[in-house]
């Protein structure tokens, strides 16, 4: 009977949670291009920061950063939700994410080289789907996978 327990419940346990993903067009619900209030809608979301004076974006803050504080929406009075970066464990739909290797990415996206990746501390993959969209791949000093966001490549918030 305890066996049939066990098995019953390792049968039953949920599975592990999938890793958040960002894609050519957003993050889960939250999408490029949204309102503020659109993306608030989502749930995802904190308050977006006021603008001040002529500044083209303002930020909010993801609710479950799970322990990241570099994550946001930004939002462009242009563009609406113009660049996203998701909490730790962002991945693109290709697997590239916070921990992959400079290599990994190279290999994903072959467009990109060390010698970019090295002076540029990132690299913008153009994703399938979207030929407005750009993934932005931050490289660490370690030379690995640091954060992932998706953005527009018109974006008018940084850079």
């Amino acid at each position: 009977m305890k066996i049939l327990t066990l098995i019953s419940a390792v049968l039953l346990a949920p599975a592990p949670a999938p890793a958040p993903a960002v894609d050519a067009h957003g993050f889960g619900p939250l999408k490029l291009g949204m309102t503020q209030q659109q993306a608030l809608a989502t749930g995802l979301i904190g308050p977006f920061e006021p603008f001040q004076g002529e500044a083209g974006c303002v930020t909010a803050r993801f609710k479950d950063n799970r322990g990241d504080d570099e994550t946001y929406a930004m939002f462009s009075r242009k563009l609406g939700i113009a660049a996203i970066q998701g909490p730790l464990g962002t991945r693109t739909p290709e697997g590239i994410g916070a921990g992959s290797t400079s290599a990994d990415l190279i290999r994903t996206y072959p467009g990109n080289k060390q010698e970019d990746l090295d002076n540029y501390g990132r690299a913008e993959v153009t994703p399938a789907g979207n030929p407005k969209a750009r993934y932005r791949i931050e490289i660490g000093q370690d030379k690995k996978v640091a954060h992932v966001a998706v953005q527009f490549a018109d974006q008018d918030c940084y850079e």
